[in-house]
């Protein structure tokens, strides 16, 4: 081999090195990309379980306001009260009596359960009878 032959397969590999150095510096950077990016997969996927969180944590009253009702103002709150707070409006008693009925069923002492139930259906059933009457009076 002579010397010219020699000095081109030396740039030649040192051409291959560099290409090599150059590669190995690309996959480098690819994987501190990739780094970055699962360390941001991962911040962004803990944004949002907190997201997530903070939301299930929500107030449901803000999530279903018709439901819920600001009592901040009172000491205490009885059926009576609760009745009042959502609006049920009947001349006749017999939804706030049916309501009574559910809220406290079988808590009483004097009727259990079931009985409590059945009650508060029947009085139901006779404010239905009412309305019915009420409305074919109109007609």
């Amino acid at each position: 081999m002579n010397l010219n032959t020699i000095i081109d397969k030396v740039e030649e590999i040192f051409n291959k090195q560099h290409e090599l150095n150059r590669q190995i510096a690309d996959v480098t950077a690819k994987m501190h990309c990739i780094n970055n990016t699962n360390q941001l997969d991962k911040a962004i996927t803990n944004y949002l379980m907190q997201l997530q969180t903070k939301a299930s944590k929500q107030s449901n009253a803000v999530l279903y306001p018709h439901y819920f009702k600001d009592v901040s103002h009172l000491t205490e709150v009885d059926v009576y009260r609760v009745c009042k707070l959502f609006g049920v409006n009947d001349p006749s008693g017999a939804k706030h009596h049916a309501i009574k009925k559910l809220l406290v069923s079988g808590n009483r002492g004097a009727k259990d359960n079931l009985q409590d139930v059945i009650e508060a259906r029947n009085t139901l059933n006779r404010l239905i009878i009412l309305m019915e009457e009420d409305a074919n009076e109109t007609h």
